[in-house]
């Protein structure tokens, strides 16, 4: 599927629309004529790995265009396969996210266990499908590195398994 026109991103979810417009420049308030075409796939192998829903957007003006591309692991609730998922396909992407079907309550519960944090220090973030809201932004692959904030934030939140 190819979106060649800014009004067709009204078609989706507030946070496919929040993630497009921050990675991707594709804003509301963009003019037509600088709108570049957004490109999604579904159930696409990468890397030998098969991988839920990819977007491809160009970025930069007329001059220099740059390709970026948003990985997505789509899950309804079983958090820890599409953790592990995630992390083996992260390296395929500038960004990648986990989107879940669950709550943002309940994936900030999550993201106290160890083995679902892990995410975030490949810069992985995280959706809330039912509430339609992003909960963490991915980093870019090439600062994965600041992501390392995320775990401040856990650490002041404590709990059993923060680190």
């Amino acid at each position: 599927m190819i979106i060649r026109n800014i009004e067709e991103l009204q078609i989706f979810s507030r946070w496919l629309r929040d993630i497009l417009e921050k990675h991707c420049h594709c804003s509301k308030y963009l003019l037509k004529e600088d709108f570049r075409p957004v490109e999604i796939n579904f159930r696409r192998k990468i890397g030998g790995n098969e991988v839920d829903m990819i977007i491809t957007c160009s970025i930069g003006d007329s001059s220099r265009v740059i390709k970026r591309t948003i990985g997505f692991e789509l899950k309804e609730s079983d958090t820890y396969k599409a953790v592990d998922q995630a992390i083996k396909r992260r390296n395929d992407f500038t960004w990648f996210y986990v989107v879940l079907d669950i709550s943002v309550e309940k994936i900030l519960s999550l993201l106290r266990n160890k083995p679902i944090m892990r995410a975030l220090e490949y810069g992985i973030g995280f959706v809330s499908g039912k509430d339609d809201v992003v909960v963490i932004s991915s980093y870019m692959k090439q600062n994965i590195h600041y992501s390392a904030s995320y775990m401040n934030l856990f650490d002041f939140l404590g709990g059993e398994n923060a680190t």
